[in-house]
């Protein structure tokens, strides 16, 4: 190889290299700055699912309860005197 195309390597190496620590430092930047939000947004999500859980479970208890009160005044009516 001569010595103007040792140069020209080198300066592709270079550059690639260059371009390599310039993605990775975006990188590191995005990271930095969507690490906060994620965790917002992540700690909403955990928020969200207790809360929907808490409801499936009282909406279950409510249910329970019309049922057993439904079919308490079924076996009431059947008690009462036909007149």
């Amino acid at each position: 190889m001569t010595a103007e195309a040792w140069r020209l390597a080198s300066l592709g190496l270079s550059l690639v290299l260059l371009l390599a620590l310039g993605a990775a430092g975006g990188c590191w930047l995005v990271d930095r700055h969507y690490r906060p939000l994620l965790d917002a947004a992540n700690t909403d999500l955990a928020t969200a699912r207790l809360a929907r859980d808490n409801l499936e479970t009282l909406a279950g208890e409510q249910v329970e309860s019309w049922v057993t009160w439904y079919w308490l005044g079924m076996s009431a009516q059947g008690r009462q005197p036909r007149l």
